[in-house]
């Protein structure tokens, strides 16, 4: 008898606590703490799992110890055999049915995870752009005291493991150096002369374009621009208003809402035509069956980036299309390559080489080109983004001819090193795109 009370209490115990876990994941979504809602649910397939299994077991022992045991030893109330088969089956079928529904989401919730929380491209103004040095000068920046965060990036540190990132944003950060060396002279130093993950062109009295994250010392964060996606794409299991799946779409928010760069309004997406898309869809991972969602997409996305022009709202309606094609494992590849940001190193080994502003403007033009084909053509061992083949595309776009630095050795080895990784139809792809 006191095994049963034991099992029957851990029971208990095991519910009380799923229960708690569920009121703190819902006031977290209300006190908008994205980064903790979001780190929890990498646990919840886990825990609710474990929970419907603990709980399955638990009503077939009592019934059984109603039918045989202490439970029934009063009235004796016996039920037939044949009664007690069919509940414990029906009690293991949707025991089952439960269990493979939420074990099912792990893998969408830890891709939303890294869709969401991956590094983010911000723009600097010149006035604090000043104090951007290496890891190093984060690191020193972020024991400046009163930052106040902001409420998606609260408790973000990892509940499992501590470590020393820093917790902090940059611009919060930036921005309150910046108040408090207002009085002082000289300002505060930072430790070295270089601006460290920064795109170029970098100009005086220009806003600058950051990318930053865990390469600089951050801890992993949601995008505060989570706070703009309609609360229904947030869900464990989102929906459209259509009824559909909203899950590719709150990916494509995650993606898009961290990679956009200073001017995306002129970012290039021409598959506004028929021709275009189909080209596009035949010359990659072929079928499609999401491109009949195209429209239920391309009318979420309206919605949101309508401002930015129909190439932007293009651009993430294919996105989308394209991460509820792509096997999950594919997409966790594609994302910690970080092929949905622009290549900095590219960035500033062109720099390096003579491109001007107007060569840089033309490569981050075809930022968003670039990633829908990096993701259509994915595969297990791709190292780099098809940038400069792009870029050709967009200079012949603009009826402009090749830059002399374009045409150098270093630029030659990398179009065929794309060539190499995506292969024959990468041509195809771009000339669809651009």
């Amino acid at each position: 008898m006191s095994y049963f009370k034991v099992f029957y209490g851990l029971a208990a115990f095991f519910s009380l606590g799923v229960l708690a876990a569920w009121r703190i994941a819902n006031h977290a979504e209300k006190q908008q703490w994205w980064t903790l809602r979001f780190r929890l649910s990498l646990l919840q397939p886990y825990v609710l799992t474990g929970w419907i299994f603990y709980t399955v077991l638990t009503l077939i022992v009592a019934l059984y110890d109603f039918q045989w045991g202490t439970l029934n030893s009063t009235s004796r109330i016996i039920l037939p055999d044949t009664l007690i088969a069919l509940v414990t089956i029906a009690i293991l079928i949707i025991g089952a049915d439960l269990s493979l529904s939420a074990f099912g989401t792990r893998r969408y919730l830890s891709i939303r995870w890294k869709a969401w929380t991956g590094p983010s491209r911000t723009g600097i103004p010149s006035v604090t752009a000043r104090y951007i040095g290496t890891s190093e000068d984060w690191i020193a920046l972020a024991q400046t005291d009163n930052v106040q965060q902001h409420p998606v990036e609260r408790f973000a540190g990892s509940f499992m493991l501590r470590d020393n990132r820093i917790l902090q944003d940059p611009t919060d950060l930036l921005r309150t150096k910046v108040t408090i060396d207002q009085d002082k002279i000289p300002p505060w130093p930072k430790g070295s002369q270089q601006m460290s993950s920064v795109y170029h062109p970098i100009n005086e009295n220009q806003t600058v374009s950051l990318l930053w994250g865990e390469h600089l010392g951050f801890q992993r964060r949601c995008s505060r621009g989570i706070i703009s996606v309609p609360p229904n794409m947030l869900k464990t299991s989102p929906l459209l208003k259509s009824g559909l799946s909203g899950n590719a779409v709150c990916l494509a928010y995650g993606i898009l809402a961290r990679n956009k760069g200073l001017e995306p309004a002129t970012l290039i997406c021409n598959l506004q035509t028929k021709n275009t898309f189909r080209e596009f869809e035949e010359s990659g991972h072929w079928p499609h069956p999401a491109k009949t969602l195209r429209g239920y997409y391309y009318s979420e996305f309206s919605r949101t980036f309508s401002l930015l022009g129909p190439s932007y709202v293009t651009a993430a309606t294919e996105l989308a299309i394209l991460l509820a094609d792509t096997n999950t494992a594919l997409i966790g590849g594609w994302l910690d390559s970080h092929f949905e940001h622009q290549d900095l190193l590219l960035n500033r080994e062109v720099h390096a080489l003579g491109a001007n502003e107007e060569d840089l403007r033309r490569i981050y033009r075809g930022h968003y080109a670039t990633m829908l084909i990096s993701l259509c053509l994915y595969r297990k061992g791709v190292r780099i983004r098809p940038e400069i083949t792009v870029f050709d595309a967009v200079c012949k776009l603009e009826g402009i001819e090749q830059p002399v630095w374009a045409g150098s050795t270093e630029m030659e080895a990398r179009r065929q090193w794309e060539l190499d990784e995506y292969g024959p139809e990468l041509q195809h792809l771009v000339a669809a795109v651009i």
